[in-house]
């Protein structure tokens, strides 16, 4: 499932314009149109499973976490992990705990994806993907707030909502807001395939209603003018004037002749297209995982490239390719790689999401020469891992 699907009928822009960091936002959807991404078997197959840790897995009851001794043991030994006694699992929910799994963006491939598309479109980070499974009337957790802002998608079953707005605008991590007063602004119930999206510091508690229950939250925090002071602060650390130590011991004028010299220099490094620069260093660690392709990947990896050769990028969502004269150069795996100025509309065509033939690659050079080239930086980077090679007669030829 992708963003745009999730919000449908509303579209990209308007769900911005009225609602992204700004209001909440109710939609009611057809049952069922979330069951691709977890449902109540999933959920089964993740604890049998997998390795949960109590980081991961913790159940609450009452605003309170339940110490995670009493649903997990472990055997006496060296290096034994905790692992979940199902029977005392099952006990707490049935006594009325909620269950809460975090990570889930690790355990479930559809989540990760929906994820990813999410931050994308919106330009924003993901905090986590987080499943909430009750089964009775009992309350996992109180009213709060996040720093972040949240969709719920409603996957099975129903849960009464009630919001309150923030009671100090765009609070961030560490503030304590005053606990709102007064009636909530939003009393719903979420039922299977409706959506709830919550900007940052919205107040909310979720109340089960005596039934099975399960929903999916996914964490989003927009970049803030904090975040791009701090990345800014951070450009200049190689800049002479940033590092020297500031004049405390003299006088007031060479303390304002000084403070004067950096605000230039952060003047400086705020201009032109910094916001833009920002914003790719902000989308760098917005990344999916490529498809394995074992058996046969190893193959194709180091063999020919042929024109049906498609080619996906594996150590970035795509490549910053910046001019350096006659080259172009860009940075993968923490390495610098370079080439050819000539080569470099085909290599901004390269992708984490989508691969791409070869020959459609060559295509958008229009040159015998400049596709030599192509074919022996792509073979180069292949070589190095930073693009899979992917023939589609899986020959290996």
């Amino acid at each position: 499932m992708e963003f745009d699907e999730l919000i449908r009928p509303l579209d990209r822009s308007a769900f911005v314009a009225r609602y992204w960091e700004k209001n909440c936002l109710h939609q009611k959807g057809s049952a069922g149109r979330f069951a691709g991404l977890v449902n109540w078997d999933g959920l089964n197959e993740f604890l049998e499973n997998h390795r949960l840790l109590p980081d991961q897995l913790k159940l609450a009851r009452e605003g309170s976490f339940i110490p995670p001794e009493k649903f997990f043991r472990t055997l006496p030994g060296a290096g034994n992990i905790p692992r979940i006694e199902s029977g005392c699992l099952t006990a707490l929910l049935a006594a009325g705990a909620s269950l809460l799994l975090e990570n889930m963006a690790e355990l479930s491939l559809p989540v990760r994806a929906l994820s990813l598309s999410v931050c994308r479109a919106l330009k924003c980070r993901g905090g986590g993907a987080s499943l909430y499974a009750s089964w009775h009337h009992i309350r996992g957790f109180g009213l709060h707030w996040h720093p972040h802002s949240v969709l719920a998608l409603q996957l099975a079953g129903r849960k009464r909502w009630q919001i309150y707005p923030p009671t100090e605008p765009y609070t961030i991590e560490g503030e304590a807001p005053a606990r709102p007063s007064g009636s909530p602004v939003l009393d719903i119930t979420l039922e299977d395939g409706d959506l709830l999206y919550l900007p940052r510091g919205w107040w909310h508690v979720a109340h089960p209603l005596n039934g099975p229950s399960l929903h999916l939250s996914l964490s989003l925090s927009a970049a803030t003018g904090v975040d791009f002071l701090h990345w800014a602060v951070d450009q200049l650390k190689q800049e002479s004037l940033a590092r020297q130590p500031l004049p405390l011991l003299d006088g007031d004028e060479a303390k304002a002749a000084h403070v004067g010299r950096l605000k230039d220099l952060l003047s400086q490094a705020l201009s032109g297209d910094a916001l833009a620069e920002f914003g790719h260093n902000q989308a760098a660690p917005i990344r999916g995982r490529p498809p394995m392709r074992l058996l046969q990947a190893p193959y194709d990896q180091l063999g020919r490239l042929r024109d049906d050769t498609c080619i996906r990028l594996a150590a970035a969502d795509m490549l910053r390719l910046e001019p350096r004269g006659d080259k172009v150069q860009f940075q993968a795996y923490g390495k610098t790689y370079s080439a050819q100025a000539f080569v470099a509309p085909a290599l901004a065509l390269l992708s984490e999401v989508e691969a791409i033939s070869v020959a459609e690659l060559v295509a958008a050079l229009g040159d015998a020469n400049a596709a030599a080239e192509l074919r022996q930086t792509l073979t180069t980077l292949a070589k190095a891992g930073v693009v899979l090679a992917e023939n589609p007669a899986g020959d290996g030829a």
